[in-house]
């Protein structure tokens, strides 16, 4: 019974892991789309991206990790979040670590 259940545990973690990496591979391709020849930077914070959009103008696309209005101590990684920061051109953050 113990042997039945684990399989069980590992095929649901497999199954998870499985659409994390699909989710993630989704959002790579489409970000490759809507860049272009554009750099392709990602903040963490919304001021932060907006300061980034006005230096860099019409050569790049910005992106912030975390929206406006969200309260940032109680924010949470995603697995697309986790892909936009792997397939960035530069990734900008506030913050020690």
């Amino acid at each position: 019974m113990a042997w039945r259940n684990t399989v069980l545990l590992l095929l649901a973690l497999t199954a998870l892991t499985a659409a994390s990496l699909q989710t993630a591979l989704a959002t790579s391709h489409q970000i490759n789309q809507q860049t272009g020849d554009k750099l392709y930077i990602v903040t963490t914070l919304p001021v932060i991206a907006d300061i980034i959009k006005n230096i860099a103008g019409e050569y790049a696309v910005v992106e912030s990790l975390v929206k406006p209005g969200i309260n940032i101590a109680s924010y949470d990684i995603t697995p697309r979040d986790s892909a936009k920061m792997a397939d960035a051109d530069i990734f900008i953050y506030v913050g020690y670590g």
